[in-house]
């Protein structure tokens, strides 16, 4: 299974939209961005989960899919980082 971050990247590219576009539109720091994809923040916060999904078209079952690997990740890595949007 995917990670949160690996889901998040493939949605991006197959919506053709750059990770600065992305991050822009989610309103928060492209490096945050890099390190979602990467899996260095395990747990974003709900709003950022939400704008992503949003600005990414998701579908329902492909955003519970989405959300289903963030609590994966989250449960599984226990990375104590939160990140707030702007």
């Amino acid at each position: 299974m995917s990670s949160f971050g690996e889901l998040v990247k493939q949605h991006r590219k197959r919506n053709g939209i750059g990770q600065q576009e992305l991050a822009k539109r989610v309103d928060i720091n492209p490096s945050t961005l890099r390190l979602i994809e990467n899996g260095g923040i395990a747990s974003p916060s709900g709003v950022i989960v939400a704008r992503i999904v949003e600005e990414l078209h998701l579908t329902p079952f492909q955003a519970t899919a989405l959300l289903r690997a963030l609590r994966e990740d989250a449960e599984s890595k226990e990375k104590p980082s939160l990140v707030e949007a702007t």
